[in-house]
């Protein structure tokens, strides 16, 4: 009894030994693979949103060759119009006097009274990635015309950072377009804004969507 507790009374004295703390291993958010899977998705989803924007402004757009510096009537400064707002979407803007609405679930889509000049502004579900929603309409655009050609510009968009190009393409009926496609992004998400315009916008209908651009709001 002496002995044993004599032994209990030396283990209780004796230092201990300070085992060192297994090393902190971070676990990975998402695995490359299923990044790469939900990427594919996203895009997936914002293809099929864009086709069937870019059809709905197909069928707005009848494309005239007139020119209107042809008629002779002086540009006026233009004024914008009454406001179109689509708040599932988080966007406002005042339409140009004279243009029409033809607006869908998740977009505005103005047209000029003589259809030679399309504004679009869209938000695919869950988009939230500026340069991915950019990259993927400038696909779907080289799916739907012929002879494209892309550049890059820079700029704002609603005070937004944005990433833009401008592309000029062909359409089915031979006419040449000039297409502006930007990208800006929120907190919370991103949107796509289009300009289509065709032979005879540049007199009058380019500067009345660009005032109208000055006053566009975008939330989210």
């Amino acid at each position: 009894m002496v002995v044993a507790s004599r032994a209990t009374t030396a283990e209780a004295s004796a230092p201990r030994r300070l085992v060192p703390p297994r090393p902190y291993h971070r676990v990975a958010l998402a695995e490359p693979r299923i990044s790469s899977v939900l990427r594919r998705r996203d895009r997936v989803m914002i293809v099929a949103f864009l086709l069937v924007n870019v059809a709905v402004i197909l069928a707005v757009v009848l494309l005239r060759s007139d020119d209107d510096s042809k008629k002779g009537s002086a540009a006026r400064t233009p004024r914008p119009g009454r406001v179109v707002a689509n708040r599932s979407i988080g966007a406002r803007i005042h339409m140009p006097i004279g243009w029409l609405d033809e607006s869908g679930d998740r977009s505005i889509v103005l047209r000029s009274p003589d259809s030679t000049t399309v504004m679009s502004i869209s938000q695919p579900p869950g988009a939230k990635d500026n340069r991915l929603l950019l990259h993927t309409s400038v696909g779907v655009i080289s799916q739907q015309y012929t002879r494209v050609r892309v550049r890059r510009t820079s700029g704002k968009v609603a005070g937004l950072p944005a990433v833009s190009r401008v592309v000029s393409a062909t359409n089915k009926k031979g006419v040449r377009l000039i297409i502006l496609v930007s990208a800006p992004r929120g907190r919370n998400r991103a949107w796509l804004v289009e300009v289509f315009s065709g032979p005879g916008a540049k007199a009058k209908r380019l500067p009345e969507a660009q005032v109208a651009l000055r006053t566009l709001r975008l939330r989210g």
